[in-house]
């Protein structure tokens, strides 16, 4: 996907569009703003969560040490992509080449 408005810094403004930019950098906002978000997500959806190795990581997770935690992680960029991505509505495409 794009990269969010928030991970977008005034000095990638001027080097290039918006489009072009793809992911996000493992800045240090980036990575704090990712961590607010997971921990609101686990304070909402703690009962839901039943994947171990996912409790584990978050009740064990370092700042220092964040290199050895994959799901944190992945959690942190799919809450910054789905923050990025909440006032987006699904469309279905209609392929009008197929029509009569």
């Amino acid at each position: 996907m794009s990269r969010p408005e928030f991970a977008i810094t005034n000095k990638t403004k001027r080097i290039r569009k918006k489009k072009e930019l793809i992911g996000i950098p493992a800045t240090e906002a980036v990575i704090k703003h990712g961590l607010e978000l997971i921990n609101m997500y686990i304070a909402d959806y703690c009962d839901d969560i039943d994947f171990d190795e996912m409790l584990e990581q978050a009740l064990n997770y370092s700042y220092k040490s964040k290199r050895k935690f994959d799901i944190i992680a992945a959690m942190g960029a799919c809450e910054i992509g789905d923050e990025e991505m909440s006032g987006i509505n699904p469309t279905v495409l209609v392929d009008k080449s197929k029509e009569v």
